[in-house]
């Protein structure tokens, strides 16, 4: 499939990332990136390719992003010999076994949330590529303390700065597990899940509603289908000011 006219560097911003982190495999010896499968014409690295060049024209710009920069040799040399770094993909039973773990973006420039979440219990340092998205959980990420936050001409020096301080590295670990017991194991999800929805339940006055006085009669009438009493109903004001109705209001039948 080839890119479409009118194709915009935001809908492949993230192979474009996947483009350069391939590309490390030449400047550290401990980067190990490549493709899962063979892209044929018009893959994955073809299209950030043609999004490299279109954007560093000018004659298609990256709306909101930043335009990525001209491909350097190294990513030359990949996009010019994509089966060179054909790998297998690895099952996460195994991703313990590596001392760092990069999470890319998604293919457009949203997160990869079901590849990041698994991560902060592996055992392994984070590392993150940088990229505009945002996962419910990040206002707790911390670079440096939770994570380490990476893009193409930073990551090998990144990498080889904690190889030399292996302190850091293991409070790193610490810390990225920190995030998984308190925001991402099943009960957290859950806790998580329950607050946001109080916290709904209570901006919006649903408390009002379905937590009065009046709502077990309301329930009870409305489950024996009898007909409902004005004197059981409230009446809810702005700022969350509840009124009684009486049989002489007007939604009651009355003239007040």
């Amino acid at each position: 499939m080839k890119a479409q006219k009118g194709f915009s560097c935001q809908e492949d911003w993230g192979n474009f990332a996947r483009w350069q982190a391939i590309a490390l495999n030449h400047s550290s010896k401990y980067i190990d990136t490549g493709c899962f499968h063979k892209h044929e014409e018009g893959g994955d690295i073809d299209y950030a390719r043609d999004c490299a060049v279109r954007a560093v024209d000018g004659s298609n710009p990256c709306h909101g992003l930043p335009r990525p920069p001209p491909p350097d040799a190294d990513m030359v040399a990949v996009s010019e010999h994509v089966e060179d770094y054909m790998k297998e993909a690895i099952p996460q039973e195994h991703f313990s076994k590596y001392r760092y773990l990069l999470n890319l973006p998604g293919a457009k420039s949203g997160s990869y949330s079901r590849n990041l979440n698994v991560l902060w219990n592996s055992g392994s340092v984070v590392l993150l590529w940088d990229a505009p998205f945002v996962e419910w959980y990040f206002p707790a990420l911390s670079h440096g303390r939770t994570h380490l936050a990476v893009v193409y001409n930073t990551a090998s020096k990144t990498i080889e700065s904690v190889e030399a301080n292996p302190r850091v590295a293991h409070d790193l670990v610490k810390n990225a597990l920190e995030i998984h017991q308190t925001f991402l194991c099943p009960s957290c999800i859950r806790k998580s899940t329950m607050d946001v929805l109080r916290a709904l339940h209570q901006h919006f006055g649903m408390d009002l509603i379905l937590n009065n006085n009046t709502a077990p009669g309301i329930f009870k009438q409305m489950n024996s289908n009898k007909l409902l009493h004005c004197e059981d109903l409230v009446e809810f004001h702005m700022k969350k000011e509840r009124k009684a109705l009486q049989s002489t209001d007007v939604i009651c039948g009355g003239e007040v």
